[in-house]
């Protein structure tokens, strides 16, 4: 059922030459399509493929490209770093990121959902912190041992 929806998805995309169908009509163009190899009418079951059937590629693409720069924001480096205090903000980063991903591709659709476009927008928080957050020099380095430590005062 989901390849078929996500395969009638695809094709109103195309057939609408990339501008996409109209927000909320995937059921209707479903339920009106003689060639559908679907039997239950219902939502696409993959939120990013109903955004890109319904919206076209005018919203698709930056939805896609946003999911990618949030996932390349938990790998960011600064200067080749990795600033030590961010990881718990690029753990909950990538939790949150799983919760959304998982949402979009498993859910009927999500994009009536508050609460889904919530978890974006706090994940484009996380990642603009990290993204903002400068290295300091030296911040990386491990911690100087006690015997290092008594060793510089003599």
């Amino acid at each position: 059922m989901r390849v078929g929806l996500a395969q009638a998805a695809a094709k109103y995309a195309i057939d609408s030459d990339g501008l996409g169908i109209g927000p909320g009509s995937f059921v209707s163009y479903l339920r009106s399509d003689p060639g559908r190899n679907v039997g239950l009418v219902t939502d696409a079951h993959n939120t990013f493929l109903q955004i890109g059937a319904e919206y076209g590629v005018i919203v698709f693409v930056p939805v896609v490209w946003m999911m990618f720069w949030l996932a390349s924001s938990v790998l960011h480096k600064e200067h080749g770093r990795v600033v030590r205090w961010t990881g718990h903000i690029r753990l909950e980063l990538s939790l949150v990121l799983i919760g959304v991903l998982a949402g979009g591709l498993s859910a009927s659709s999500l994009i009536a959902d508050g609460t889904w476009w919530l978890l974006i927008g706090y994940s484009v928080a996380l990642a603009g912190l990290i993204r903002a957050t400068p290295s300091v020099e030296g911040e990386n380095e491990p911690a100087a041992s006690p015997d290092r430590q008594a060793g510089s005062r003599q």
